[in-house]
């Protein structure tokens, strides 16, 4: 009975510290793994934009408030188209969701738009996108064809459309496509 009155109790003992502050460190390098390993899957596997409805074949892109007026035709003078993207696009890999491509069809512009992206060195179509109504955004998109990793010198090239999404004319702007892996 001396024995068990002496030994010193678990909680508030020194050997209670220790093991908390294993269970502290071990959460510590845990829960922060997780997140990261959370966050690197979830923009790997990114859904890219939304499409709405389908005309000649080709998606539309949704901007927020506009679903009624993608449909709606509106007649202005053609002539110009103000690129509104960057130059650089990064890739883990070719089919998985860029994390820094951008293209906008600029507000300032009167046409709907899609474009194509074809390597420089090929010829090869490897990307084609949905319809971009005029003050739209694209982003967060994969490639379609398979590109081996490395630096890639591509074009990409504007078709304008008319209010049947029948193309008008084009314009082509350079590209440069990083492939990671």
């Amino acid at each position: 009975m001396n024995d068990i009155a002496k030994k010193e109790p678990y909680v508030g003992s020194v050997r209670f510290f220790k093991h908390i502050i294993l269970l502290l460190a071990g959460l510590a390098i845990i829960i922060p793994t997780v997140i990261a390993v959370t966050l690197a899957l979830r923009s790997d596997g990114a859904a890219g934009p939304e499409i709405v409805n389908t005309i000649h074949g080709r998606g539309i892109i949704a901007a927020p408030g506009n679903i009624d007026e993608i449909l709606a035709t509106e007649k202005v003078g053609d002539g110009y188209y103000t690129s509104s993207m960057n130059n650089e696009w990064d890739f883990t890999r070719w089919n998985r969701a860029s994390s820094n491509a951008f293209v906008e069809n600029h507000a300032g512009n009167t046409k709907t738009v899609y474009f194509d992206v074809t390597l420089d060195a090929t010829g090869e179509l490897v990307y084609s996108s949905p319809f971009i109504p005029v003050g739209a955004a694209l982003k967060g998109f994969a490639l379609d064809a398979q590109i081996p990793a490395g630096n890639h010198s591509a074009t990409v090239t504007y078709h304008l459309v008319d209010e049947n999404y029948e193309n008008i004319t084009t314009a082509s702007v350079a590209v440069l496509l990083r492939i990671s892996r």
